[in-house]
């Protein structure tokens, strides 16, 4: 949705009034608004009170509105949401397999925001198909590639009989060679099997490590 698209008279004056209107009344008035309305006076509401009405809204209508709103409209607001908000408004996305909404937010955290949140979801299978549809890739590397080599094995395990073979190839492969070996002899078998090659392509280092450890 174009959320630059002006809001009717009748949001227009709601928007009007925000200032001199309670914050539980206009909690309910907004959740007596459609998800499409809500998100084209977002990007119009000044950025701190935008802050105190999401985190006044039920996640689920939030997630809802999220689908109809552009990031990059409310991104100061969102940027300095708590994170935990950022994990249930992601976690709600992914109740409704709403992967692509996820990734559109995700990928506009800072770094270590968009870790917080891949801890938080606690689920390799959610976050390998957000990072599908992230268009910022090298953020999501970045993130990962910070994990402990535990959580790393782990995702590897799920992302590759889930066709995500190329995620894993760009995380892994920009860890240290001595790293990258270490995952890889603790992978199952068939894992290791796709993986290590194409990781083998990319280090002649790894490669030697893991001729001197076969």
């Amino acid at each position: 949705m174009d959320t630059r698209k002006q809001p009717g008279r009748g949001l227009r004056l709601l928007l009007r009034l925000q200032n001199v209107t309670p914050l539980v009344l206009q909690t309910a008035v907004l959740q007596r608004l459609s998800p499409r309305q809500i998100a084209l006076m977002a990007p119009h509401t000044e950025p701190h009170r935008l802050r105190v009405l999401i985190q006044a809204l039920p996640v689920e209508l939030l997630a809802q509105t999220a689908r109809h709103l552009e990031p990059h409209s409310i991104l100061d607001t969102w940027l300095h949401l708590p994170d935990n908000l950022h994990l249930q408004i992601a976690k709600a996305l992914c109740r409704n397999s709403d992967f692509a909404t996820a990734a559109r937010y995700a990928e506009c955290l800072a770094p270590q925001q968009l870790r917080n949140l891949i801890l938080g979801l606690n689920d390799p299978l959610p976050v390998l198909r957000i990072g599908a549809r992230f268009g910022d890739v090298p953020l999501l590397v970045q993130s990962l590639q910070g994990m402990s080599s535990s959580y790393l094995r782990t995702l590897t395990e799920v992302s590759i009989p889930n066709g995500h073979l190329p995620l894993s190839v760009s995380v892994l492969s920009g860890l240290p060679a001595r790293r990258q070996a270490d995952i890889c002899r603790q992978l199952s078998p068939a894992v290791r099997s796709a993986l290590e090659p194409e990781l083998r392509q990319r280090s002649d280092e790894l490669c030697r490590l893991l001729a001197t450890n076969a």
